[in-house]
């Protein structure tokens, strides 16, 4: 009897437990949208064939020796010359087809970039707003969707620069197509891990909310600070900031994020934690989640 007593208090014990971490898991929000798929855009590689005009056929490649001269006039040399524009004109369409006049995915280079910024938790509205973007479907292409909700995420952010408390941020330049796509992935599955469930996200699939829905119950302990983190891939030229120490490095990061256009933009996450401004995210909570932050 005494041992099925202890029975019960373990089991109900482990219940209480079970049930709190149910209750009171640490919720996060994002959206993120992939364009690799389509590739590097092509308003920023343009081809180059128009090239074979002035270096193969131009007035440059044969001086003044006419091109149809009467075969009585030429003779072999006329027969000559027109196998030589035929080589030519098939060498073109050859590098044409094969992409020649266009950068290769092995050539083409990209920017991948994470800037994760630590708030106040004084800032409530911060978290309702980025619900309320999510939320959103913005016209246009899939990109220009992509890129507006980037330059949008970019601007809620510089409107809450006296509430920064910490900074991440890291850069990596000169990547081929496959390792940008691959450290996207790896960087946006380390932000939205740090937390324990998502509340809403938006991608390309559409939008997705819990499915066990917010009992209304605030988590234990004090709300201290809020987490955003903007996760990008573009292409290159050129780099978001060389490093962010500062709150003036801080909102230089983010007008540049937000400069980046459609016909430069690979892929964007956005992710925060928490969702809420009833979820908690203590100082121990965010130094075990995002060790990287630095005091600004």
């Amino acid at each position: 009897m005494k041992r099925l007593k202890w029975f019960f208090v373990i089991a109900a014990v482990l219940t209480l437990m079970l049930t709190a971490t149910n209750v009171f898991a640490r919720r996060g929000g994002s959206f993120g949208f992939r364009g690799f798929g389509r590739g590097f855009s092509s308003h920023s590689f343009h081809p180059t064939y128009h090239h074979y005009g002035s270096r193969g056929l131009g007035y440059r490649g044969f001086g003044c020796v006419p091109i149809f001269l009467p075969y009585h006039a030429g003779g072999w040399l006329t027969l000559l010359i027109l196998l030589g524009v035929a080589y030519l004109i098939l060498q073109a369409l050859r590098k044409r087809g094969r992409g020649g006049g266009m950068l290769s995915g092995d050539q083409q280079r990209g920017v991948v970039a994470r800037l994760s910024i630590a708030f106040f938790a004084t800032e409530k509205d911060l978290q309702n707003a980025l619900v309320d973007l999510v939320k959103r479907q913005p016209g246009g292409s899939q990109v220009d969707a992509q890129a507006y909700l980037l330059r949008e995420t970019a601007l809620l952010l510089l409107r809450h620069m006296d509430a920064v408390a910490k900074v991440a941020f890291e850069q990596h330049a000169n990547l081929d197509m496959t390792s940008a796509q691959s450290l996207f992935e790896n960087l946006a599955m380390k932000m939205r891990s740090a937390f324990d469930q998502t509340g809403i996200r938006r991608d390309e699939a559409g939008l997705h909310e819990a499915s066990t829905p917010d009992t209304g119950s605030k988590a234990e302990g004090v709300a201290e600070f809020v987490v955003v983190s903007i996760i990008v891939a573009y292409n290159e030229p050129a780099s978001i900031i060389n490093s962010v120490s500062s709150v003036q490095d801080v909102q230089t990061a983010l007008q540049n994020i937000a400069s980046i256009g459609p016909n430069r933009l690979l892929a964007m996450e956005v992710v925060w934690d928490p969702e809420s401004p009833d979820g908690v995210l203590d100082r121990e909570g965010m130094d075990r989640s995002y060790p990287d932050l630095i005091d600004v």
